[in-house]
């Protein structure tokens, strides 16, 4: 599973900067991501050595790509 999700990470990131399929992209990495937090950092605690707050944090970002900013240009 090391492989999967190593693979998943490297071509969600790649994705991602292109802009290709982001949305799609995104929502691969939210679920890969709430697999990470249950699987390997749920049991040391929210901060802390191996905690999840670092993976939550990618979260948040790939669940504000789903449904805000996708397909949408940047006005300044």
């Amino acid at each position: 599973m090391a492989y999967f999700s190593t693979a998943t990470e490297i071509s969600c990131g790649i994705a991602i900067v292109i802009g290709l399929f982001t949305r799609f992209v995104a929502l691969a990495f939210l679920t890969e991501m709430a697999v990470v937090i249950v699987k390997v950092h749920w049991k040391n605690g929210l901060t802390g050595q191996g905690g999840y707050e670092f993976p939550l944090a990618w979260q948040a970002i790939a669940f504000v790509l789903i449904c805000a900013m996708a397909g949408r240009a940047i006005r300044l």
